[in-house]
C-alpha cells in the first residue's frame, strides 16, 4: 500500500456505516485485493452509536454520557467485527517510541499563575497540555 508517510504501517481496516454484508463483501474485496490491507469487520449505521456533533465540534462526553454509548457500540462490534483479528493485528505492532517534548520556557523569572476552568462549558483539555504546565512548577 502507498502513504504519504513512509513509516506508517497500516495492517487493518474496519469499515463504519457499512448498510448489508453485500455492502461490506465489495469494500473488503475492494481493499484486499488492491493493498495488503486486512479487513477487519464493519460497523453498521446506528443512530443509537452516533457522536452528536454541533458547530464547533463533537458533543462532549460530559454531556452526552458515554456508559450506554460504549456498550451499544461493544454489542455491535462483536457482531461484524473480527475482534480477535483485530487484537492479533494490535500485538503484531512494535512499540512507539515518542521523545518527550522539551518546553520552552519564557517567563524570565517572572512567576505565573494559570487558571483552569473545569465545569460543563470548559470540560475538555488536552492531557499533554497540563502535563507540560504542571512540569514546569506550575499548579492548579
Amino acid at each position: 500500500m502507498r502513504s504519504l508517510i513512509r513509516s506508517l504501517r497500516v495492517t487493518g481496516v474496519l469499515f463504519n456505516r457499512v448498510s448489508s454484508d453485500g455492502h461490506y463483501k465489495l469494500l473488503k474485496e475492494a481493499v484486499e485485493q488492491e493493498t495488503d490491507v486486512v479487513a477487519v469487520g464493519y460497523l453498521r449505521p446506528d443512530q443509537a452509536v452516533t457522536i452528536s456533533d454541533r458547530h464547533l465540534g463533537l458533543v462532549t462526553a460530559m454531556e452526552q454520557g458515554t456508559g450506554e454509548l460504549y456498550g451499544l457500540l461493544a454489542k455491535a462490534a462483536a457482531e461484524t467485527v473480527d475482534l480477535d483479528r483485530v487484537e492479533a493485528l494490535a500485538r503484531s505492532c512494535r512499540e512507539l517510541t515518542v521523545a518527550a517534548p522539551q518546553p520552552v520556557v519564557r517567563n524570565h523569572g517572572h512567576k505565573v499563575r494559570i487558571g483552569v476552568a473545569k465545569d460543563l462549558a470548559f470540560c475538555f483539555y488536552y492531557p499533554d497540555n497540563l502535563e507540560l504546565l504542571e512540569a514546569e512548577g506550575r499548579s492548579w
